[in-house]
């Protein structure tokens, strides 16, 4: 089973791989009447599973909080957590109680990286351990290069693309950064973005107000073809 927002299941075709699914709203950010409902919609969906595993940070501490705290008996619960947390004042002392909460009641603590094996154990996980999140394989690209290029703005300049989430865990203003060091170059390398997020604004404001040659091309279905490009 597979429990997640709505839009979750058309992304990944878990319904169709015949996998059952279930929504589940939980939010970005903190809404107390929302996450009230989620944790309370959690201890109704799983409490009966033989295992749980939740992905993320806030999917995590709310699952915790569903199954509670680590007895005999209660249903086994992995949690995996993808970013490191930002953040300052009070948002950061809630996202620090959520981390706790989270470490604490997780069986097992999987990482992405060891800075977030290391940051669940000191937030008390009993066994946290490194759980490398390798890419999916993919298809071989089904495009001309040139074709793609031309229909991007590369042309053929030097191409340099970047995919992945626009987040700040991600740090596109370091690309950004490079690309006002490069500008100079003849030719000048051209930048392409595939992904969304909630950075795209103020990443596209920078690139606008600096001239810069980044185009962003939100989320792709195309990942091989732009590689291959």
């Amino acid at each position: 089973d597979v429990h997640g927002p709505g839009d979750t299941d058309a992304l990944f075709g878990f319904s169709a791989r015949g996998a059952g699914f279930y929504p589940l709203d939980i939010a970005a950010s903190a809404r107390p009447l929302s996450d009230t409902r989620a944790v309370r919609e959690l201890r109704r969906q799983v409490l009966d599973h033989d295992i749980v595993h939740a992905h993320g940070l806030r999917a995590s501490a709310f699952t915790g909080l569903a199954l509670g705290r680590r007895t005999d008996g209660r249903t086994p619960f992995v949690s995996t957590w993808h970013n490191a947390v930002l953040g300052s004042g009070l948002k950061r002392r809630l996202l620090t109680r959520l981390e706790r909460i989270a470490a604490t009641r997780a069986d097992v603590t999987l990482g992405a990286s060891a800075d977030l094996v290391e940051r669940a154990r000191q937030m008390g996980s009993p066994d946290a351990r490194l759980g490398a999140v390798a890419a999916p394989p993919l298809p071989a690209a089904t495009r001309d290069p040139a074709a793609v290029r031309a229909e991007i703005g590369a042309g053929d300049r030097p191409l340099v693309l970047a995919v992945g989430r626009l987040a700040p865990q991600k740090r596109y203003d370091v690309l950004l950064e490079a690309v006002g060091h490069w500008r100079s170059r003849t030719p000048t390398p051209f930048v392409a973005v595939a992904g969304d997020g909630p950075l795209l604004g103020d990443l596209r404001a920078t690139v606008t107000s600096e001239g810069m040659p980044v185009v962003f091309l939100g989320r792709r279905s195309d990942v091989p073809d732009l590689l291959a490009a």
